[in-house]
């Protein structure tokens, strides 16, 4: 019912526009309405891509100084056993492990099935 009250209205106006012959009035309109409509469209599409470069800007890393982030992970021994960590009574974290212990990303619970 909405789409034909519309095409109704639509009528009207281009029935208003033929009978005072302001085709080209009506057409200038239109084409303002049209770039108007293309120009906003260009600047939020421009803001858009302002935002996302400016958010992966801060998200990217310097390694100008050599300094490269490593996540801080926990060692688990053959037997299944939670290497204690000797840097953290100081704050720090364990970035590695020795040879022969098994590395987990920090937090995660190792289950350890024993062989027969």
């Amino acid at each position: 019912m909405e789409s034909l009250a519309g095409a109704l209205v639509l009528i009207f106006i281009l029935w208003l526009i033929d009978k005072h012959s302001r085709w080209r009035t009506a057409l200038k309109i239109v084409a303002w309405m049209a770039a108007a409509g293309i120009v906003g469209c260009a600047i939020i599409y421009g803001w858009v891509a302002y935002k996302d470069h400016e958010q992966r800007k801060a998200q990217t890393i310097d390694l100008s100084a050599g300094f490269v982030p490593k996540e801080a992970v926990d060692c688990y021994d053959k037997d299944g056993h939670l290497v204690p960590d000797p840097f953290g009574q100081y704050g720090g974290v364990t970035l590695g492990c020795a040879p022969g212990e098994i590395q987990v990303p920090k937090g995660t619970l190792l289950k350890v099935i024993p062989s027969k």
